[in-house]
C-alpha cells in the first residue's frame, strides 16, 4: 500500500490517499442525488444498494486515510483549517451512520417504508446538505493546504 503515499494525481504536494479522498467526497453528492431520485421513483430496493455502497465506499476510504496519515508526516501550512473540515468529515459521518442504521432497524420492523418515513426523509435531507457543502469545504481546504 505504500502507492497511498506518493505524490497525487492532481499535480500538487498532496499525497495520493488525498487526491483519492477529495475525487470521492466530490462526486459523492451527484451520487446520492441519484439515490435520492430512485427513492422518489420508489425504486426502494436500488435506493438502498447504493446508499449501502456509497456508505462502504466512504468507510473505506476514510479507514484508508486515518491509515495514511499515521504513516506519512504531512506538513500543512494551515493545520487549523485541515483538522477542523477532519471534524466536519466525520461529523458527516456520524450522521450518515445513524441515519443507515435507523433505515435498516426501521426496514427489519417494516416500518420504512411506512411510520418512519418522515423522519428517515427529514434525516436524508440533512444528509444530503452535509454532503453538498463537502466537496466545497474539501476544495477549499485542499487549496488552502497544498496549492498556496
Amino acid at each position: 500500500m505504500d502507492f497511498i503515499l506518493q505524490r497525487g494525481f492532481f499535480g500538487t504536494n498532496s499525497p495520493f490517499f488525498i487526491d483519492f479522498s477529495i475525487t470521492i467526497f466530490t462526486l459523492l453528492p451527484i451520487f446520492m442525488a441519484g439515490a435520492i431520485f430512485l427513492a422518489r421513483r420508489e425504486f426502494i430496493k436500488h435506493h438502498i444498494i447504493i446508499q449501502i455502497s456509497l456508505f462502504v465506499l466512504v468507510s473505506s476510504t476514510l479507514l484508508i486515510d486515518i491509515y495514511s496519515f499515521s504513516q506519512v508526516d504531512i506538513e500543512l501550512k494551515n493545520g487549523i483549517i485541515f483538522y477542523s473540515y477532519i471534524i466536519f468529515i466525520f461529523s458527516l459521518y456520524t450522521v450518515w451512520y445513524r441515519t443507515v442504521y435507523f433505515s435498516i432497524e426501521d426496514s427489519k420492523r417494516k416500518a420504512l417504508p411506512g411510520l418512519y418515513s418522515k423522519a428517515h426523509k427529514r434525516a436524508g435531507n440533512i444528509l444530503m446538505v452535509l454532503i453538498g457543502i463537502n466537496p466545497i469545504l474539501g476544495m477549499i481546504t485542499y487549496y488552502l493546504s497544498f496549492i498556496i
